[in-house]
């Protein structure tokens, strides 16, 4: 994490340097320090973690770029309420270094389990074993489980065998459930007594996500550390105030996919600002400062002191034409129930090819427009449709209320009933018929 960052963006370097300077003032000798290379602890990790984003937080904001509204993560939110004024610098210090010190402690008790499911969904899981409870809504289809190990990796199995999409955090605590009641009692004791502020900016709490003017005191990080993180309906919150572009501010882009799908599901008005995977520190500002520029955020940019960074160019998606042959043709012989499956799982195919979020079982009756397909997204699926059905109307799949059922019903009748092709009898034809 931020390798070379500090040498070519010198906000970033002076808050990554006050961050580690409070970090080693609030645990002498135990804390992280990038002198000393990469975090190799778990509390390391989480302490390095904090201060990267607190250091991007600070180049964005001397960039022009300053938030409206914050929202965290579980460790996040610690930085969050720096952001926005509530937590001063070695208060937040403070409490992270005894957060993340609790944290490692409790890897011994289990870990977290990443589900592809929503948080309703999980917990009519027929395999949810006991001892576990979800410690993260991230998403409407994105949601963490907190357990022991032995119950995470049951469940794990379960979710294999049933084609269920997860993914183990060996190496991460059961943090956000019962297993560290004992853990947020002693991390009341260490921070307490904790100096804080109404924040500047507005705040959105994942602990209380629909309550305002809630009080960022002791008892809260107490509570932060046990209950779980409800992000998604701390984002929807925030969301549904107004067009909205959501900035990522982390290491790697780990939050992405919910976000996105929050984004898609509601039909907001909301774009995301993060970096690609494996980008340094320095690309991810770029990034986020080229994709505010683009919706109407003008940072004030970086001096020409500091050095560029080459992006990589959009992929070309060109390809020599191609005669695709007629889908009439194709299906010309098969059974009026083959047929109807074969379009189905082209129409459902060229809609997961567009969609920014996974399909799912029950998205054949959603809305296009919620499965996050914008206006230009369905001209283009209309019109990769049309090269298999030429007679397609031309209206098909624009209406953002279309479905991948509607859509299958109509390139059906299409096909079927083209000029020049007869449609198919559903009864046997009664007296003499005259060939074409």
């Amino acid at each position: 994490m931020a390798t070379g960052t500090t040498r070519t963006v010198t906000e970033f370097a002076a808050a990554l340097e006050q961050a580690c300077a409070a970090l080693d003032a609030a645990a002498p000798g135990q804390a992280w320090n990038p002198a000393e290379g990469a975090p190799a602890s778990y509390a390391h990790r989480q302490q390095a973690t904090w201060a990267h984003q607190i250091a991007m937080a600070a180049a964005l904001t001397a960039w022009g770029l300053a938030p409206d509204t914050v929202i965290g993560h579980s460790l996040g939110e610690v930085a969050a309420a720096h952001t926005a004024g509530a937590l001063p610098l070695a208060e937040a210090a403070r409490l992270v270094t005894a957060r993340s010190a609790l944290l490692h402690e409790a890897q011994a008790l289990g870990c977290l389990l990443a589900i592809g499911l929503s948080e309703e969904e999980v917990k009519q899981l027929p395999g949810m074993p006991a001892g576990a409870e979800i410690a993260c809504i991230n998403g409407p289809a994105t949601t963490v489980v907190a357990g022991p190990a032995t119950a995470l990796e049951s469940l794990a199995g379960h979710l294999e065998a049933t084609g269920v999409w997860h993914r183990m955090i060996g190496d991460a605590p059961p943090a956000h459930s019962r297993l560290l009641a004992d853990h947020q009692d002693r991390l009341l004791a260490h921070i307490t007594p904790l100096r804080w502020r109404r924040p500047r900016v507005p705040m959105v709490s994942t602990v209380f996500p629909r309550e305002v003017g809630f009080d960022l005191d002791e008892a809260y990080w107490q509570a932060q550390l046990r209950e779980p993180v409800d992000f998604y309906a701390a984002l929807a919150e925030a969301l549904h105030a107004g067009p909205t572009l959501v900035v990522e501010v982390s290491p790697r882009p780990v939050l992405s996919a919910p976000i996105t799908q929050t984004i898609a599901r509601h039909g907001l008005p909301a774009a995301l600002a993060t970096a690609p995977a494996g980008a340094d520190a320095h690309t991810a500002l770029l990034h986020i400062a080229a994709t505010a520029y683009t919706r109407g955020r003008a940072p004030a940019w970086p001096t020409p002191r500091t050095p560029h960074t080459r992006l990589p160019l959009p992929r070309w998606h060109h390809q020599p034409r191609q005669e695709v042959p007629d889908l009439a043709d194709d299906l010309a012989g098969l059974a009026a129930d083959e047929r109807r499956a074969r379009l189905a799982g082209l129409v459902r195919a060229m809609v997961a090819e567009a969609a920014p979020l996974p399909l799912r079982p029950g998205d054949d009756t959603t809305p296009l427009e919620r499965l996050g397909l914008g206006s230009h997204d369905r001209i283009l699926l209309r019109a990769r449709l049309a090269q298999r059905a030429p007679a397609l109307p031309a209206h098909a799949g624009t209406d953002p209320a279309t479905t991948i059922t509607d859509l299958t019903d109509l390139l059906e009748k299409t096909v079927t009933t083209q000029p020049g092709r007869e449609p198919e009898p559903t009864a046997p034809p009664q007296g003499p018929s005259t060939a074409r």
